[in-house]
């Protein structure tokens, strides 16, 4: 028996359904795959944004205790914007900036060369969460491979960041809809009291308070002098927050190292008041 296989040819009609029927179901799973990877790119991105929050403000748990230091607390002071391309906007956050000191123990000069202080640049503090391959690793980018939009405030420091959104709807608006803030609290204290000196009389001292450069992460003095009878009054503005990143010494004018004396100061959000400083004639620090 022979059996005959015919092959039979695919109508146009046919054919116009199957394209029909292709078209409909692309209409329903492309914007799903499309929406399901913008989601993930904005949990993403989420993530880059906190990265970076945490990279510029530290992290504390719910009883304020420190859990881990960023460029605030080794600097004095918010990160400044680099160069003049948006991708390194961030990037003291990454690599270290050429005017800036490395962490460490730096002097201060003249007659308070034996005064130091731990300060310094000593990150990265952004380690690149989830970066996009086809960036360099010191380019801080949200997920869809975007520069982070930056608000500065004085000395080009960056006061807010905000991702610019992704290219297709509904992710293509900036995110998160009002700018995430880098100084949540005031970064910076007064600290203010009366310097007396041992013995009677009315000598002329100086005040100085030594604390991190913002700007260089080496050592800044703010100072004062006058007259010890009855107590000279000083009041420093513009003082880092702590812990334990501020010094204040009182001493004679020109006297090398003797007749001063050195505390540690740590300044508190609401700032120092009250402080009082005192010297011996002939003590050291």
């Amino acid at each position: 028996m022979n059996i005959r296989l015919q092959r039979r040819a695919v109508t146009l009609f046919e054919l116009l359904a199957l394209l029909i029927i292709m078209l409909a179901l692309s209409t329903v799973v492309l914007p799903t795959a499309q929406g399901g990877h913008g989601q993930q790119s904005l949990e993403n991105t989420y993530d880059v944004l906190e990265a970076i929050r945490v990279a510029t403000l530290g992290k504390y748990d719910a009883h304020k205790k420190k859990v881990c230091g960023g460029y605030v607390q080794d600097m004095g002071g918010l990160p400044r914007k680099q160069g003049t391309d948006p991708y390194y906007y961030l990037n003291a956050l990454a690599v270290k900036p050429g005017n800036v000191l490395a962490y460490g123990k730096h002097y201060a000069s003249g007659h308070d060369s034996d005064l130091f202080l731990f300060t310094g640049w000593r990150g990265p503090y952004y380690h690149g969460v989830n970066a996009m391959p086809h960036f360099p690793g010191d380019k801080i980018v949200d997920a869809w491979g975007n520069p982070i939009t930056c608000t500065f405030g004085q000395y080009n420091t960056i006061t807010s960041i905000q991702s610019p959104g992704g290219p297709e709807a509904p992710y293509n608006v900036p995110y998160p809809a009002q700018p995430i803030p880098l100084d949540y609290t005031p970064l910076t204290a007064t600290v203010s009291g009366t310097a007396t000196f041992g013995p009677p009389g009315n000598p002329i001292a100086t005040v100085k308070i030594f604390h991190v450069d913002p700007e260089t992460g080496g050592i800044m003095v703010q100072h004062v002098t006058g007259h010890l009878g009855g107590g000279l009054c000083f009041s420093f503005s513009n003082v880092p927050l702590g812990p334990a990143i501020v010094r204040a010494r009182i001493g004679q004018p020109n006297s090398g190292s003797a007749n001063k004396d050195t505390e540690w100061i740590d300044v508190p959000a609401g700032g120092v008041s009250g402080l009082q400083l005192h010297i011996v004639p002939g003590g050291g620090n």
